[in-house]
């Protein structure tokens, strides 16, 4: 079986969200979206999207293995085609070398990081424009 990508938005995407990040609890927001990447029924990776303000948007991504490449371009493709957001935004632990790897991998930007933010660890700003997934990513 191949690959499969599914969206869900708003309270269903909440209940999912809360599933996949507990730490989040009752605050993950109304306005939430994820997207799901699913092979032989096993979730390989989930991205949850919230604080839609302005030109950006927010996400927190989850990978347990092997993530497809159509799967990071349907990401993109939600942030910047469908809803027709100008940046991601995505933090992760200093401390999470593999997440950070990823990161610099798919071409995002290192834009600033936050003391303590995930308790006693700092946080690093990762950033990707839409200018920038449109001449320089190859998943675009």
């Amino acid at each position: 079986m191949s690959y499969e990508t599914f969206v869900f938005y708003d309270g269903q995407a909440a209940e999912i969200a809360s599933n996949i990040a507990p730490y989040g609890g009752n605050f993950i927001p109304s306005d939430t979206a994820v997207l799901v990447n699913c092979k032989d029924g096993d979730v390989h990776a989930a991205v949850i999207f919230n604080h839609f303000e302005n030109n950006s948007v927010e996400a927190t991504m989850a990978v347990n293995g092997f993530v497809s490449p159509a799967f990071i371009k349907t990401v993109y493709q939600f942030i910047f085609e469908t809803q027709g957001k100008q940046v991601l935004l995505m933090w992760t632990s200093k401390e999470n070398n593999g997440m950070n790897r990823i990161h610099r991998k798919l071409g995002h930007q290192q834009s600033g990081t936050c003391p303590h933010l995930f308790g006693d660890e700092d946080g690093v700003l990762w950033t990707m424009t839409r200018t920038d997934w449109m001449l320089k990513s190859k998943f675009s």
